[in-house]
């Protein structure tokens, strides 16, 4: 079988394994939200173990492959210093997340765990114990399976905030976002046009009502825990939650791969505006001064948030954005090497001022 050498090839090959992506996950995700709860018991247990199966396996594949296609393509354009980094941790965590950790702790789900805000309040609702979503946790998990689930819960989201305060957004964004981060970086090399990327920016209008519904949710699911009598529409809000998640993240999402850029739903994320609020603590910032500007345009380029860091780097200022996941894009594709991803506390730890 010839190899396969020219970046052109490896791109269509990347492009299509992000359709193939998209179809298995709108297939998958439609039997088990939208036909499971519809058939009986046997038929229901057969097509949650066959989407668990592409979740914590086809899934890991599709992700390992795509990101060692990346990697042989930047890599082939010297590009590839914190872009490598990324594809390297996503893997990792895909491993952890949908192979490791279901197998130890038991629970085929548990990457739902590591990202609550986006779209689910799963961890809450193991407090309602009223609701059908506690019922079957307990048939399926048991009390001991739960209680795990809830320590691994508190665990990540001390280390997803520590590691925010240490190294800005591009801990969680760029390394260990299994929900739109990975597909920001393993599909990167098959983004939209420039031109289209550019439709993105139109989605910023809507990153406040994104956090504010994903709030409220959160809200009734706490206000369950101080037993506040709202037990009753448990399952309603439940079934609300999953149709915006099939409807406004994973539809949505996917739309946004292919008609803007993989990093689309990173402009509306609700984790990734409440990080963003966190990483200014440590005033994470793209440096633009480590040599001199020859105003190339390549870092807005590729830039996946259109930030215009040329028109800053140009100045010498650092770019402070909210959007800026800390992918490292810019800061790899510059031939000057003039522009370095930074926060307060990673200066501190270098020793430099």
């Amino acid at each position: 079988m010839p190899i396969i050498t020219n970046n052109a090839q490896k791109r269509r090959i990347l492009k299509s394994l992000l359709y193939i992506y998209i179809a298995l996950c709108l297939l998958f995700a439609s039997l088990n939200y939208a036909l499971a709860p519809r058939v009986h018991k046997e038929m229901q247990q057969l097509i949650t173990s066959v989407w668990h199966f592409y979740e914590n396996g086809l899934k890991v594949i599709l992700i390992i492959v795509a990101s060692l296609l990346t990697i042989s393509i930047v890599k082939g354009q010297k590009e590839y210093g914190l872009r490598k980094r990324n594809l390297i941790a996503l893997t990792i965590s895909a491993l952890v997340l949908h192979i490791i950790l279901p197998f130890l702790l038991n629970n085929q789900e548990i990457y739902f765990f590591s990202m609550p805000l986006p779209w689910s309040t799963m961890p809450l609702q193991f407090f309602a114990q009223e609701g059908d979503y506690y019922y079957k946790s307990v048939e399926i998990l048991s009390l001991k399976g739960i209680t795990l689930s809830l320590i691994f819960f508190i665990a990540i989201s001390f280390v997803i905030v520590i590691g925010t305060l240490i190294q800005g957004r591009r801990w969680q964004c760029s390394s260990l976002c299994m929900f739109n981060g990975f597909a920001g970086e393993i599909f990167s090399c098959a983004s939209p046009s420039k031109e289209k990327k550019k439709r993105g920016l139109f989605l910023k209008k809507f990153r406040s009502a994104y956090l504010i519904v994903a709030l409220l949710f959160i809200s009734y699911w706490v206000l369950l825990l101080f037993k506040i009598p709202l037990s009753a529409y448990s399952n309603v809000v439940a079934s609300i939650e999953v149709a915006k998640y099939l409807t406004f993240e994973l539809f949505f999402m996917m739309i946004c791969w292919v008609v803007i850029s993989p990093r689309g739903y990173c402009y509306v994320c609700p984790v990734g505006n409440t990080l963003s609020l966190l990483s200014k603590v440590v005033k994470m910032r793209i440096v633009t001064d480590v040599t001199s500007c020859i105003s190339c345009n390549k870092c807005n380029d590729v830039c996946p948030m259109n930030i215009d860091i040329s028109t800053q780097a140009k100045k010498g200022f650092d770019v402070i954005d909210s959007l800026c996941v800390g992918c490292g894009h810019c800061v790899d594709v510059c031939p000057q090497k003039t522009l370095r991803y930074t926060t307060n506390v990673l200066e501190a730890i270098r020793g430099e001022n």
